[in-house]
């Protein structure tokens, strides 16, 4: 099953689910968007053995109202994460997760992570054998020496480009090397698995790789200068939302 935002993809003795932070169901080809933004997604879904629904419902406006009814099961009124905002409290101890009920079955679990609501904070990484969430301090930790070292020899392509602009380095690549390193791993051993990845490159300010942005952007405009307009436009997006997103259509269509 496939379905905008959280992507289940069930393999043999094992079930990887992807959410996609933000991710607009109208944006994806699965949904006849008319730009080949998700043409993974639409393999898996279209093959014989694969199935897509466009019927998803999100329990708030925010990812930890959302994230936690997928790991648990419930409504926003039974487990109570992002309930209101800021006030973001963790899911009740007697309410079990996904995890946890797949551990008691023997399951290896591991849970990824780029985004803070999935982690510690919301109580979510409750049940999870491997939990990792990549921050800008801990991938030297988290990622290891060869994910850092694949990413600086490919970084003007895949990466956010010679920069010391934090945000235009996508964590998302650490995260798949994480990912296939620890499926490769568990496969290799026959355990069954579970694996939850949470990725927020879909999420503001929007930041992707060189090698992606580049099929998307007009013809005259570079790379560079459209980086540097979404992070002047993201660096204080609450006074641009507050004016009325008054952009010019050029600048829509840059970003």
């Amino acid at each position: 099953m496939i379905n905008c935002g959280g992507n289940l993809f069930f393999m043999q003795r094992g079930i990887v689910w992807i959410t996609l932070d933000s991710l607009r169901r109208d944006h994806v080809t699965l949904d006849g968007y008319d730009r080949p933004t998700t043409p993974n997604i639409e393999a898996i879904a279209t093959q014989s053995a694969g199935e897509w629904t466009d019927t998803c419902y999100a329990q708030g406006r925010w990812s930890p109202a959302s994230t936690a009814s997928i790991l648990t099961g419930t409504y926003l009124p039974t487990h109570g994460v992002g309930a209101t905002s800021p006030d973001v409290s963790e899911v009740p101890e007697e309410l079990a997760t996904l995890p946890e009920l797949l551990r008691n079955q023997e399951y290896a679990t591991a849970g990824l992570s780029t985004n803070i609501y999935f982690g510690e904070t919301t109580g979510l990484d409750a049940g999870f054998e491997k939990f990792v969430r990549f921050t800008k301090r801990n991938l030297h930790r988290t990622a290891g020496a060869r994910s850092l070292l694949k990413y600086m020899l490919n970084i003007n392509r895949y990466g956010g480009g010679f920069t010391t602009t934090g945000e235009a380095h996508n964590r998302t690549t650490f995260l798949s090397d994480v990912a296939k390193r620890w499926i490769t791993n568990v496969t290799q051993a026959q355990d069954p698995f579970f694996m939850y990845a949470h990725i927020n490159s879909t999420h503001y300010s929007f930041t992707p790789p060189k090698a992606f942005a580049e099929q998307f952007l007009p013809d005259d405009v570079s790379f560079s200068k459209a980086r540097e307009l979404s992070f002047d436009i993201f660096d204080d997006v609450h006074e641009v939302m507050a004016g009325g997103c008054d952009l010019s259509k050029r600048e829509w269509k840059i970003i």
